[in-house]
């Protein structure tokens, strides 16, 4: 029998660090993100800045254009640049607020708490324009792109190995990976990044994929799948269950189709877990239906009618740092994140990762909603970021009440 909405929120709770004056750099988790090349950069940095703010809460001003116009982020409202004597937060500059609405409220102890570190590995191209979005982004140029190895196969050969033996190393220090967002169709990149996901498998690491990721996935199903081969089962070969595949309705129409599955049967979803036999698919939607072959969570949370780009890539980071906690909060080892109860005091037949998937829906959605409630029609990702914060610091208190 499927948990109740309170029995899921409690769930989602558990995994919500906490913050505390003994804790150092990292111990909240840190997230690497692979996508990004010359046409698409904001992506990357959608995904690799939620991972970092679903913890965290803004209050305030924010600079809303260059002619030092600030809006308060609880009521909209505008003052001029002069007016907020050039500071952008009411409580720095001890500003009386100039309209109605209430001051914010106090910080709770997990309120501030998204992940530690957040890295973007992405091409040459890519590298400066994300670095530019945001200092707090460590960004990575080494994917290699086609059109600057030339056509030799033996220089994009060197070029792929060069990039995978540049990536690998930092694979040890992450505590989840997001795999996709702007990484394009280029032979060059997605071969390189193919690899890469070999290597997140073999270190049992968390894996979402979206996007091109998923693109790849459709030409390899084995990168995701369970078990690379009945043989290699056989010889008890390491198996994998830590991916999280987030496909929209196309994607996730392309998926059924490449293994067999009929898109239009009502047990789609869970069919095409047990013939990957082994990651968690997040189908997207009107509602989000999380799967592990086993059972179905629905997130029916209402979301934002609005459906802008980059809302997925915003869903990949959340669920990204949800799962780097997991490994925490659920006292499970890696290998345990995909096991129904794992260890700990996760109850029987909710495997930590399908709690850290629909964190992800439910937090993501909620925060859309907010967005779309302050920003209407001109709703972006980007008022997506400064709604996760709040968000997780609401659902902790509502779990655990």
């Amino acid at each position: 029998m499927a948990p109740s909405k309170q029995e899921l929120l409690r769930r989602v709770a558990q995994l919500v660090p906490d913050l505390a004056p003994d804790k150092y750099k990292g111990q909240a988790g840190k997230i690497a993100v692979v996508g990004g090349c010359r046409e698409y950069t904001g992506a990357p940095f959608f995904a690799s800045m939620a991972a970092l703010k679903v913890g965290w809460v803004i209050h305030g001003l924010c600079c809303v254009d260059e002619g030092m116009l600030f809006q308060c982020c609880c009521c909209n409202g505008s003052l001029s640049g002069a007016d907020a004597g050039g500071i952008a937060a009411f409580g720095e500059a001890n500003i009386p607020h100039p309209y109605s609405c209430p001051p914010p409220p106090p910080l709770s102890p997990a309120s501030q708490i998204g992940a530690d570190i957040s890295h973007v590995f992405c091409t040459e191209g890519a590298a400066t324009v994300i670095k530019g979005y945001s200092p707090e982004l460590i960004v990575h140029p080494y994917l290699p792109d086609s059109s600057q190895q030339g056509g030799e196969d033996q220089a994009q050969e060197q070029a792929r190995q060069q990039a995978v033996q540049a990536i690998e190393p930092w694979l040890d220090r992450f505590d989840a990976v997001v795999i996709g967002p702007g990484l394009g169709r280029d032979p060059l990149i997605l071969s390189t990044v193919a690899e890469v996901m070999r290597a997140v498998r073999r270190r049992s690491l968390p894996m979402v994929v979206d996007a091109d990721g998923l693109w790849l996935v459709n030409q390899d199903p084995s990168l995701v799948a369970g078990k690379l081969h009945m043989a290699l089962c056989i010889l008890h070969v390491h198996r994998y269950f830590n991916a999280v595949l987030t496909p929209n309705k196309v994607e996730f129409g392309r998926l059924a189709d490449k293994l067999g599955v009929a898109v239009d049967s009502p047990d789609v979803l869970q069919s095409i877990c047990r013939s990957l036999d082994g990651p968690v698919v997040v189908r997207k939607g009107k509602e989000d239906a999380v799967g592990d072959g086993r059972q179905v969570v629905v997130c029916d949370e209402e979301g934002s009618p609005r459906r802008a780009g980059g809302q997925g890539d915003v869903l990949s980071g959340c669920i990204a740092a949800y799962a780097a906690w997991a490994q925490r909060a659920a006292g499970a080892s890696r290998e345990q994140l995909h096991e129904g109860g794992g260890s700990g005091d996760a109850p029987p037949g909710l495997p930590p990762l399908v709690v850290a998937a629909y964190a992800g829906c439910l937090t993501t959605r909620r925060a859309s909603q907010r967005a779309f409630v302050r920003q209407r029609r001109s709703m972006g990702a980007t008022d997506l970021l400064a709604e996760l914060g709040a968000v997780a610091d609401e659902l902790a208190e509502q779990g655990s009440a």
